[in-house]
């Protein structure tokens, strides 16, 4: 067995511990985080599509006219949005 071939097998085996490997998101519950930007970072990585979804309920808030003003209800009319279909 050459140098090659052994540095090889110990590249496939690294590529296959790093599978089992479970990420960052994986290891942690995002229901330690306080609500958030750091909640949403971890729920976003399990869940790419929901970066698109609060874009849309933001781009569906900006139709109705509620504005990113102090009192406008952004906030609250994207959270709702978000929600919308869970229950």
């Amino acid at each position: 067995m050459g140098v090659g071939e052994s540095m090889t097998r110990s590249l496939v085996l690294l590529a296959a511990l790093a599978t089992l490997v479970p990420g960052p998101a994986a290891a942690q519950s995002c229901a330690s985080y306080a609500p958030g930007s750091s909640r949403f970072a971890c729920l976003s990585a399990k869940n790419p599509g929901l970066i698109a979804k609060r874009e849309r309920c933001k781009e569906e808030a900006a139709r109705m006219g509620i504005r990113l003003e102090k009192r406008s209800g952004l906030k609250d009319y994207v959270i709702a949005c978000m929600q919308r279909g869970r229950r």
